[in-house]
């Protein structure tokens, strides 16, 4: 989880979010982990207070042992004032599907470590 767990940033505020990875459909051409989806999750209101169409979303790539270099990855939250997230009906989360990625491995968990109801009802 500590991996994938990256800063969002916007001149006014400064959150945390992680990252999830979503594999491609089977069926689909490409073999790129970049063809895979990826979507950020953070506090609804991160996103909310957020002005403006875009967000910096602060990644790392390794570059040795002990090393990393910073990326300043700029996203799209908002496209004509409408978010490109989406809400949770209840709680203060949100998604968003981020349209690219950088050249470099970014660290993301997969999709199979969320419960679903079932799960939690079992537990």
């Amino acid at each position: 989880m500590v991996e994938a767990t990256y800063k969002l940033f916007h001149p006014k505020s400064t959150a945390t979010c992680f990252l999830l990875r979503e594999p491609k459909s089977e069926t689909a051409d490409d073999s790129s982990p970049n063809s895979d989806t990826v979507w950020l999750v953070t506090a609804a209101h991160v996103l909310e207070k957020t002005e403006g169409e875009s967000a910096v979303l602060v990644l790392r790539e390794k570059v040795g042992l002990y090393e990393y270099k910073r990326h300043d990855y700029p996203i799209t939250i908002r496209r004509d004032d409408k978010p490109l997230w989406t809400k949770h009906p209840k709680f203060d989360t949100a998604v968003l599907k981020l349209e690219t990625l950088p050249e470099f491995p970014v660290a993301t968990l997969p999709m199979d470590v969320l419960a679903d109801d079932e799960t939690l009802q079992a537990a």
